[in-house]
């Protein structure tokens, strides 16, 4: 009976129980779902948008838009973020200044110049978009300004620049988007293209045009006309009337050059063609006689000059590897030339205008000196590596060869047992007695020598035993063939097989396979190098790839791939 009395007090407690808990669940939720709306709307909101503005403005737009305007904490956060990203736009807008703009004229510099040229080499289809570089050099210009100052000079390019605007389109006077033409670019080239015209000053007096070359053959000749007449007209600077003229070189790609170095040059050197005709006209690269041509070399004859005045060689080490243990023996010491404008260049760039010339050898005894402090520098940090220097016949002729030889190794403190000079075989047939009449005392110093790219001279056995060389050097031109050509294979078996006789050991260079590398151990011999162990590198890589390169968990130069391309002729 006490059970079933309880039972009805119990029900009445769960109920109001659960009629109280539903009361403070609806009051809650009262005041809740408004708090959480304000939240949302007050913080989550704009923390999202101002998130959402940040990937914007990583993406590179820093034009957007920042949709938060508060007073509280929120609001400082976003407008600090705003300085932050205005401050960073005008901080690229400036390093793009100094990057791509002349800062006299306010037109693209070189660089820009270059670019522009580069991205609209190709066009629809991959096919070569045609298009012209008039390179404009002022007339009497240096005197005007050594004259009256640079202040006038400077008002003076500023004049011949805005003039130039003028005449092309203002558009093509900026580093960025050129889209369109000019009036008078519109008359001569008569059609669209897709390469937009472009104004810049190269440097010093020297401003440079790009347009497309698509029209008739008469477009550019009548432009160039145009530019003449329009930098010939006077020029007046606080009350000083000036004048100077304009020779123009023009050169048209893809006729006159394959890239923006060669066509940059040919219109340089078109250029100097005008001038030498007397100055305020045009003149086409493809129209000159060789004579003028010509001076393309004349000129990289003086910027050798001034390259080993201002230190601009530098060397490169490419290793020899012996064939049988796979280990480094050497490395041989190519040159490299770190021109101010086209960049580095190799060897077959200049040496043959440096062989035409005494600068042969003041460029052989910069690279002796600089190869000979290098190994120094390694030998100093542990490192041992005989090194192999080209020397030219020039060298071997002048004068006091040897002794400067034994000098920089006095100097460097180079080892001479390390250092091993090669001679081109024809040099060495040539005039077998001076040659050796030169070698032997450095012989005698612990010096080695090897006849490089032997196999395409005319080598005399009689000779050959008389010449204090040790070392033969199989040209990569044979190597290349090893894989198909039949001459190639029998003519390496012919030099090793000599060398055997000779007791010489044998390089081959260009080694750039797997199989061509397994020939030549297989037939004896003892060194290979090429792009199959690796490319010339730098001396600061150099030393940390002959340290991995002789690790043992390296079993075959296979594993880094087999890299093939032709390597590139030394110094």
């Amino acid at each position: 009976a006490m059970v079933s009395m309880q039972r009805p007090s119990i029900d009445g407690m769960l109920v109001s129980i659960w009629a109280r808990n539903l009361v403070i669940t609806l009051v809650l939720l009262v005041f809740c779902v408004p708090l959480t709306f304000h939240f949302a709307t007050n913080f989550v909101r704009p923390i999202k948008a101002l998130t959402e503005t940040a990937h914007t403005v990583s993406a590179g737009n820093f034009n957007a838009p920042f949709p938060v305007e508060r007073t509280d904490e929120i609001g400082v956060l976003a407008r600090a973020y705003r300085e932050m990203v205005g401050t960073i736009r005008n901080n690229l807008a400036k390093i793009h200044e100094l990057a791509f703009e002349d800062p006299v004229t306010k037109l693209p510099n070189r660089e820009c110049f270059r670019q522009h040229f580069t991205n609209h080499m190709i066009g629809p289809g991959g096919k070569p978009n045609r298009m012209s570089v008039l390179f404009i050099d002022l007339d009497r210009f240096k005197r005007i300004n050594d004259s009256f100052g640079h202040d006038h000079g400077d008002a003076l390019l500023c004049e011949i620049a805005a003039r130039l605007c003028g005449l092309l389109n203002p558009s093509s006077c900026s580093c960025g988007n050129t889209e369109g033409t000019g009036p008078i670019v519109q008359n001569v080239l008569e059609r669209p293209s897709a390469v937009p015209p472009q104004v810049a000053r190269l440097g010093g007096d020297e401003f440079a045009v790009i347009v497309p070359a698509s029209g008739r053959a008469s477009a550019v000749d009548q432009l160039a006309e145009q530019l003449v007449q329009c930098v010939e007209q006077p020029v007046e600077i606080n009350g000083l009337t000036m004048a100077v003229g304009a020779s123009i070189g023009v050169a048209t790609y893809p006729d006159d050059g394959e890239d923006y170095t060669a066509i940059l040059k040919h219109a340089d050197i078109a250029m100097y063609a005008a001038k030498r005709t007397g100055g305020n006209r045009a003149c086409f690269y493809s129209e000159i006689e060789d004579e003028f041509r010509g001076q393309e070399r004349v000129t990289l004859e003086v910027e050798l000059k001034q390259a080993l005045v201002r230190d601009e060689f530098r060397i490169e080490f490419q290793p020899k590897v012996d064939c049988e243990t796979m280990k480094v023996v050497g490395a041989e010491v190519l040159v490299r030339w770190q021109h101010p404008q086209r960049g580095l260049l190799a060897p077959g760039s200049f040496i043959d205008v440096a062989e035409e010339s005494d600068l042969i050898t003041r460029l052989g005894d910069t690279v002796l000196e600089m190869a000979c402090r290098q190994g120094r520098r390694w030998l100093d940090d542990g490192l041992e590596v005989p090194l192999a220097v080209n020397v030219s016949i020039r060298q071997l002729e002048k004068p006091g060869f040897t002794q400067h030889v034994l000098n920089i190794l006095r100097t460097t403190r180079f080892p001479a047992e390390l250092l091993q000079l090669e001679v081109t075989e024809t040099v060495a047939m040539a005039d077998p007695e001076s040659v050796s009449a030169a070698t032997e005392p450095l012989l005698a110093a612990g010096i080695t020598f090897a006849i490089d790219d032997f196999g395409t001279g005319y080598s005399s056995l009689a000779h050959l035993q008389r010449l204090p060389f040790n070392t033969f050097k199989i040209d990569r031109s044979f190597v290349c063939g090893l894989g198909s050509d039949q001459h190639s294979r029998s003519i390496v078996k012919t030099i090793i097989a000599m060398a055997k006789s000779l007791k010489y050991e044998v390089v081959a260079e260009g080694v750039e396979t797997v199989e061509q590398q397994e020939f030549l151990t297989g037939q004896g011999c003892t060194t290979a190098q090429g792009f199959l162990f690796a490319k010339p590198m730098p001396p600061e890589i150099f030393a940390g790839w002959m340290k991995a390169f002789s690790d043992p968990v390296r079993h075959h130069p296979g594993a880094q791939g087999n890299r093939r391309g032709r390597t590139e002729h030394a110094a």
